[in-house]
């Protein structure tokens, strides 16, 4: 297994660099789910990622954040 960088805010690193073995291990199978979906999505995907991208920050400058998208959720 090959590894990869990936640039995280500061308060990510920290938490990743505090997270037990286990926790670590659980993490990086997700993602690296994630990451091969992505990777091997097709041109439809990226647009539909691309889109909702666009859409956050449309909402995000609208001042529709996420906290307060999860306050109406609850």
């Amino acid at each position: 297994m090959e590894k990869i960088s990936i640039p995280v805010k500061a308060q990510l690193a920290k938490a990743w660099q505090n997270a037990s073995e286990e926790l670590k291990i659980e993490i990086s199978q997700v993602l690296e789910t994630q990451i091969e979906q992505l990777l091997s999505g097709g041109e439809e995907k990226k647009q539909v990622l691309t889109y909702l991208q666009s859409l956050q920050e449309e909402m995000k400058n609208k001042g529709l954040t996420q906290d307060i998208l999860d306050d109406i959720l609850h």
